[in-house]
């Protein structure tokens, strides 16, 4: 711990880094001192050496020139270890001019060569270094080169020398340090009193204290350094008051706004959210710890989560490159009741948070979406009635133009007679035409006003089958289609009570309407029992029906192809009066089909045996009228029409004595707010200064029990869901039936 303490002092106060900088400084100084000396020291050791070397081999050549000559081979010997004394001496040598060794100072070595000697005959230095000084001098007698003197030095005593110069050096450099680290010491000492001033303000100020200050006598940086720390806290204390003010006021906006908000940080935590959030998402704080739990909450379905989150996170960033606000984006999201709201989300970057905003516009993306798809609706309802208007425009005129136009014809005096009978022909075939157009019209308006009725007798199913494939196969074999029928009902099975005229027309319609748009491959219809239940179906090979028009093709007037680009002649009533059979008959229609490929109507019927004739039948005109008798109902009538509303009054008269009529929407809404005691309303939707709908809506207001029939003339596709979404009990369609008024108010009040 005092090792870790004095290594905190050296490192982390200004004392410890001012003593050891001293130290540091003076330890370097003095070892490149010291370095240079030895240096020094060695190379005038390493130069005095060599003259000594130089000097001891002259002094040999010069005595050992004449033994040399003379071949005195001990006298050699004896002159080379009479220099042994010498305490730097490695080697003494001498040789003949060819390098043999006459004399050595290591005697094993007499009588061999030394093969590096000098070329010339003249002083030679062969090594300079601390180790060795290797000095080769030529022996010269009267001018003659006679042999070799090679002396060889090294630096142990000077060595010694130089040890004790570097010793005494680490002994002074050690002083030096010492003396720096105490002056540091103490001037260290001087500088941190002061201070330390500063950092026991700073601790009072960190304690709750704002209003301390350092207080420092002098001129020096200490007391500047003070001063400047005052002005800071002074500043600082002023932008404090300031901010505490800011943030009471950004809290009441954000808590006040309307529109919710959420604070977050980089690390994906939500800091806080408003009053408005939690009343837009249901979500408190124990919910939403941070942005993760947001994102699985709010976003439940993976795949679109993903989406959000890489959205989210490339718009901060491209606000952040840019220095702008994080853009507006449109998102599902789910709240904590599992509502789906549309909202636009953006935010603010505010130094390393996000202020998110959240503007909720699901109400205001229902109504475009209503808005869309009524435009689509009238766009639509105004390419039918053109379609429908040039469709019936065109069907009757063409067997018109045909029937006058051969009938004219037939005036001509030179007509021969297979050329009248063509025409005659024509003339049968064009009326035939416009007989079905014109049943097809009457037959739709009987259905529309109650008055088709369902005749109930005893059929052959196979004797129809048969008669409609006997009836047919001549007109679809010539176009070059087949013809296949498969009927697997026996003869006991095939005996039903139904309404066979209306079964024939279901059947016939929709051959006809196979081959009017089949023109190769094959028809195909049958029938199958399943249990109490007739399966019928009609198969085709034909130009078939988009998707977007499966289910638009039973409605009135509409063909496969509304805009007429592959429409073939008939006004477009044929499925329609055929669906509504199917209905009145007690079964239901639909289609299976792919677009240039062919097409499959499949409808059922009940199955009703003679043993058992009740069927369950969709007649207007066969309800039940046994109900018992419902008096004393207090009804208001909010009709316009005078007729209509005295149609009215006659046909609940029996119901009720006490019938008020109003003529607006505006009046039944008045009167209602004063009379609770109203069991039914029937009301118009057209009318002056307030429709239906508008009305139903204020009365929900304030009564949200009161019985309310809307009743009216429109009868467009939405009608029904419009007026029931309103707040309307049930839905009448002009021309209202006696049957269907009195059968809803058995079903509201005969209880």
């Amino acid at each position: 711990m005092k090792n870790k303490g004095f290594k905190h002092f050296l490192i982390n106060t200004l004392r410890g880094r001012l003593i050891l900088s001293v130290a540091l400084v003076h330890a370097v100084m003095m070892t490149v001192f010291i370095i240079d000396l030895t240096s020094r020291q060695r190379e005038l050791l390493l130069d005095r050496q060599l003259e000594e070397a130089k000097s001891l081999s002259w002094a040999l050549s010069t005595s050992a020139a004449g033994w040399i000559a003379s071949d005195d081979i001990a006298g050699l010997q004896e002159l080379v270890d009479s220099q042994l004394h010498y305490p730097e001496l490695i080697f003494a040598i001498l040789t003949d001019e060819q390098g043999l060794i006459l004399a050595h100072s290591d005697k094993i070595k007499k009588g061999k060569f030394l093969i590096d000697l000098p070329n010339k005959a003249e002083l030679t230095i062969l090594n300079k270094t601390p180790e060795l000084v290797d000095v080769a001098v030529p022996a010269i007698l009267k001018g003659n080169h006679i042999g070799w003197v090679r002396v060889g030095l090294n630096q142990k005593a000077a060595e010694k020398k130089l040890f004790i110069i570097t010793l005494n050096g680490v002994l002074y450099t050690i002083l030096a340090i010492l003396i720096g680290s105490i002056i540091a010491w103490f001037m260290g000492k001087r500088i941190t009193q002061r201070l330390y001033l500063v950092q026991d303000t700073i601790n009072k100020v960190s304690a709750g204290n704002p209003s301390a200050r350092a207080k420092i006598v002098g001129s020096d940086e200490a007391t500047l350094l003070a001063q400047e720390f005052n002005s800071m806290l002074d500043t600082l204390s002023d932008r404090e008051l300031k901010l505490d003010k800011s943030i009471v006021r950004f809290e009441k906006l954000f808590n006040l706004a309307d529109v919710p908000l959420a604070l977050i940080n980089e690390k994906g935590q939500i800091l806080d959210f408003n009053r408005s959030f939690e009343t837009t998402f249901g979500y408190t704080g124990d919910d939403l710890p941070s942005v993760e739990e947001w994102w699985l909450l709010a976003y439940p379905n993976p795949e679109y989560r993903k989406k959000v989150i890489n959205s989210w996170g490339n718009d901060i960033e491209i606000a952040k490159k840019k220095g702008s606000n994080i853009e507006a984006k449109e998102y599902e999201v789910q709240s904590k009741t599992g509502e789906k709201l549309t909202i636009v989300i953006s935010g603010t970057i505010i130094n390393n948070e996000i202020l998110v905003t959240f503007f909720d516009i699901t109400a205001r993306k229902k109504i475009e979406q209503e808005l869309t798809k009524s435009k689509i609706k009238a766009e639509e309802s105004d390419l039918l009635k053109s379609a429908f208007l040039a469709n019936m425009s065109h069907e009757i005129r063409t067997p018109m133009n045909g029937i006058l136009g051969f009938a004219e014809l037939l005036k001509s005096p030179k007509l021969t007679g297979d050329k009248q009978q063509k025409y005659i022909g024509i003339i049968e075939k064009s009326g035939a035409r416009m007989l079905n157009i014109i049943n097809d019209i009457v037959d739709i308006s009987k259905i529309d006003s109650g008055l088709m009725n369902v005749v109930i007798t005893e059929t052959n199913l196979n004797e129809q089958i048969e008669f409609i494939h006997t009836f047919f196969k001549p007109e679809i074999t010539n176009k070059g289609i087949q013809f296949v029928v498969k009927n697997n009902l026996t003869l006991e099975e095939a005996i039903i009570e139904t309404d066979r005229e209306k079964l024939y027309a279901v059947l016939t319609n929709l051959i006809k309407n196979a081959i009017k748009y089949t023109n190769e491959g094959f028809i195909e219809f049958g029938c199958e029992k399943k249990e109490n239940q007739l399966n019928f179906y009609v198969k085709d090979t034909g130009i078939g029906v988009p998707k977007n028009r499966q289910k638009a093709i039973f409605q009135r007037f509409i063909q496969a192809d509304i805009l007429d680009k592959k429409a073939l002649e008939g006004a477009g009533l044929g499925l329609s009066i055929t669906k509504s059979y199917i209905e009145m008959l007690g079964g239901e229609i639909w289609l299976e089909t792919e677009e240039n490929v062919g097409s499959t109507f499949y409808f059922t019927l009940p199955y009703v045996s003679k043993k058992d004739k009740k069927i369950p039948l969709k007649n207007n005109t066969t309800e039940e009228k046994g109900a018992a008798k419902i008096n004393n109902l207090k009804i208001l009538i909010v009709e316009d029409d005078e007729i209509c509303d005295k149609y009215l009054t006659l046909v609940i008269n029996k119901y009720s004595n006490n019938i008020i009529h109003t003529k607006n929407g505006v009046e039944a809404v008045e009167y209602c707010q004063v009379n609770s005691d109203i069991d039914l309303i029937l009301m118009d939707i057209k009318m002056p200064e307030m429709n239906g709908y508008k009305a139903v809506q204020e009365i929900r207001k304030f009564n949200k029990d009161v019985v309310i029939f809307a009743q009216t003339a429109f009868a467009l596709s939405g009608d029904k869901e419009k007026a029931l979404k309103t707040g309307c009990n049930e839905y009448l369609k002009k021309p209202v039936k006696e049957v269907e008024i009195l059968r809803l108010i058995q079903k509201h009040f005969n209880k």
